[in-house]
């Protein structure tokens, strides 16, 4: 292990295998940092490649296996569609919901301490909270996608979902 060059931040957010690995880098800072892991928030998501009955819980569960740690803070699915699917195909829908149902039994077994999506569009939110047992906990939402300014902010409130916004670089 190298050595810690900074402090530790409480949040950490992982970018599994998809996108950018900074995996060992994470492991390595919750080892080397010695501050506790209750005191450090961590978060990663369920790529496009990894939705899907077993896939996600494999996923989720070798993230953690990676890092060295017994449960996450915040596992999101990171968006609403499947890798290599047409968009307009059934089987998005399908996987979104076999995703789901995976991080509703983590979350069950403390595996995982929160749950939520990225990326989606309403509609994609509305067909979940209305056949979820377990209602996401943070929806992420861009500017570019849902508009925030002026829409009505209320029906995420009344679904215990949190909305994260952030300006789409690409709208400014």
């Amino acid at each position: 292990m190298g050595t810690l060059r900074k402090p530790l931040p409480r949040t950490l957010t992982l970018r599994n295998g998809v996108e950018l690995p900074n995996e060992g880098p994470i492991r390595e800072a919750l080892v080397v940092s010695g501050v506790p892991r209750g005191d450090v928030f961590v978060t990663s998501k369920v790529s496009p490649y990894e939705q899907g009955a077993g896939r996600a819980r494999t996923a989720v569960e070798a993230i953690m296996e990676r890092i060295g740690v017994q449960y996450l803070d915040l596992v999101l699915v990171h968006w609403p569609g499947v890798s290599r699917v047409a968009p307009d195909s059934p089987l998005n829908a399908q996987m979104r919901w076999e995703t789901w149902q995976e991080l509703e039994r983590l979350y069950s077994e403390g595996r995982v301490r929160a749950i939520g999506v990225s990326n989606y569009e309403e509609r994609h939110l509305q067909e979940l909270v209305g056949r979820a047992a377990v209602k996401p906990m943070v929806g992420p939402r861009t500017e570019g996608r849902w508009t925030a300014p002026g829409g009505d902010l209320s029906t995420p409130h009344e679904r215990r979902t949190t909305c994260m916004y952030w300006r789409d670089a690409s709208t400014t």
